[in-house]
């Protein structure tokens, strides 16, 4: 049993809400994984144009003081625009849902 607020991602945490994107079980190198990928919606952005919008899936946690441990792979997947670059991050102590982190 894992102790609360410990997600092992192999799977969506309950609680957990996707913003713009899609998170479904994997496996990666014989590994239990989570994958994220933007929507269609996402992907089909305007021709040209460059948006940075906010793309998460927000763990329900209340994360103070300790250790983060996460090994993360971002990469292109053949689905988004020709301008698209791949860019992976954690952030913790969001504020506000979309608002600021």
């Amino acid at each position: 049993m894992q102790a609360p607020g410990v997600y092992s991602l192999h799977e969506v945490p309950g609680g957990a809400t996707l913003h713009t994107v899609t998170a479904t079980p994997a496996e990666y190198k014989g590994r239990k994984a989570l994958k994220v990928e933007f929507t269609d919606e996402a992907n089909e952005g305007p021709p040209g144009v460059l948006i940075d919008m906010p793309t998460f899936v927000l763990i329900p946690t209340n994360f103070k003081n300790g250790t983060i441990e996460v090994d993360i792979l971002g990469r292109l997947n053949g689905k988004a625009l020709p301008d698209a670059r791949a860019f992976i991050g954690l952030a913790y102590r969001v504020v506000d849902a979309e608002a600021r982190f």
